[in-house]
């Protein structure tokens, strides 16, 4: 905490760690959208409230976080104004990304009713065989020597997607957050 510049994750900064934090003129948080939980709040709490004169910058390239139910946590509970914002359309337009073509595909499952944060009846309604068939072919249909990505309800729909897509000749794996090799 004695040096120029300190680098700590959030898992880090608690406890007697949190308690010896010094004099800081900035703090930088990579990563900004996650500026609203608690976690993060605590420290800003305790680095800012030693620092009163302290800037605090943020970084993020997703700026809302998920706040259940289908909400997002505006990050204006942190961060007093937005400094830089560089959209999809531009990094499009000046050829830093790659221009966006989704496809939405009717599968004629019934969602009615379902609370979005139940992740198991989610997995249930959505990874069955014959829809992920469904998902299969009209890949081919729509982007076949393509690069794609799939996006899935679960770990399991994933890797059932991934192996749908292996039968029909698609080089293709599933990957997940905490997926050590991703």
């Amino acid at each position: 905490m004695d040096r120029h510049a300190v680098f700590a994750s959030v898992q880090t900064l608690k406890g007697a760690r949190l308690e010896t934090i010094g004099r800081f003129d900035y703090v930088i948080t990579d990563e900004g959208h996650h500026a609203t939980a608690k976690s993060y709040r605590a420290i800003y709490a305790r680095v800012l409230g030693e620092n009163p004169r302290a800037k605090h910058i943020g970084f993020t390239a997703t700026p809302f976080r998920n706040a259940g139910a289908g909400k997002t946590s505006g990050l204006g509970q942190v961060y007093e104004h937005l400094s830089y914002e560089y959209s999809l359309q531009d990094a499009i337009t000046e050829g830093a990304l790659c221009p966006i073509r989704g496809v939405r595909i009717e599968t004629m499952i019934d969602m009615t009713g379902v609370d979005p944060d139940d992740e198991k009846r989610i997995e249930k309604i959505v990874n069955t065989p014959e829809r992920n068939t469904i998902v299969a072919d009209k890949y081919m249909e729509h982007a076949a020597g393509l690069r794609g990505i799939c996006f899935a309800a679960s770990i399991a729909h994933a890797a059932a997607l991934a192996a749908e897509l292996r039968k029909r000749g698609i080089a293709s794996d599933h990957v997940w957050g905490t997926d050590k090799d991703r």
